[in-house]
């Protein structure tokens, strides 16, 4: 498998994991890390990420927050000497629950990036998400503990 295609499964898993509910797959993704959300604190690892920022998704009867994170206007970038790649995309998020007829929630740019590590692995090194638009996140997000 070529990079940008060991990337996109990256890019991937990262919709396919919180979509599915699967909160520790996701958190995995950032076990060597940053997550950033709009200029904010970073999240670094896969214990903060859980505690400070998946902990407050709202998990559905169906085990899944239902939800859909679709990734389009991927422009994935490598370099392969220096074994680092960078993706811009837009990342756009719909939701529908009983109560919530299927509507956009959430939309924003995502920067991710990737290294690869002495294995030849690709990883998350960062993913930093800018200039994001909201719709009725009260199904999906909790503002508060609990």
């Amino acid at each position: 498998m070529g990079s940008k295609e060991a990337i996109r499964k990256l890019i991937n898993a990262y919709s396919f994991t919180l979509d599915n509910g699967d909160l520790e797959g996701f958190a995995s993704l950032f076990s060597d890390a940053e997550w950033v959300f709009d200029e904010g604190k970073p999240y670094v690892g896969k214990q903060e990420l859980m505690d400070k920022l998946l902990s407050r998704v709202v998990i559905h009867t169906d085990g899944t927050p239902r939800t859909r994170h679709l990734s389009t206007n991927e422009d994935i970038t490598v370099d392969e000497a220096k074994g680092t790649a960078c993706c811009h995309r837009y990342v756009t998020v719909i939701q529908q629950t009983a109560e919530l007829p299927l509507q956009v929630i959430y939309s924003g740019i995502y920067l991710d990036e990737f290294s690869r590590n002495s294995n030849g692995v690709w990883r998350y090194r960062k993913l930093t998400i800018n200039r994001p638009f909201f719709g009725d996140l009260n199904h999906h997000i909790r503002t508060s503990g609990g």
